[in-house]
């Protein structure tokens, strides 16, 4: 994958964490959501950025989890500072099987199509260490 500048400065947020969550058939359809295009001198482009109007961020500081939700937040990269928060926001009834997290950016600010397969969990404070 290919690393990318920030496009939009107004979603750079040092120290915070985005959580997006959704439903996906198996990790592979989630996969294929997420995979980025970035053809030279182009905007990123993906399922994910389609519902999502994010705009460019470095795809190095995003990680993807898909089955077990709870057993999956502590894996993510600093999840054990935010995994009982994201927790608290997860509806009942299995109803999302994936995670999408982004690290310093404030995802409460992007555009999210009505339509979308991810639906913004929240923005987090994370520690490192």
């Amino acid at each position: 994958m290919a690393k990318t500048r920030f496009q939009h400065s107004q979603y750079q947020a040092p120290r915070k964490v985005s959580v997006w969550g959704g439903r996906f058939p198996d990790a592979d359809a989630f996969v294929s959501y997420l995979d980025v295009r970035a053809p030279e001198g182009k905007p990123m482009a993906s399922g994910f950025l389609k519902d999502v109007r994010l705009g460019d961020y470095d795809l190095e500081a995003a990680e993807a989890v898909h089955g077990d939700i709870d057993a999956s937040l502590i894996r993510v990269s600093h999840g054990r500072s935010f995994a009982s928060k994201v927790r608290r926001t997860l509806p009942d009834g299995g109803k999302i099987n994936a995670l999408y997290v982004i690290f310093d950016i404030d995802g409460s600010k992007a555009r999210i199509v009505e339509q979308s397969r991810m639906q913004l969990l929240g923005v987090f404070d994370y520690e490192i260490g």
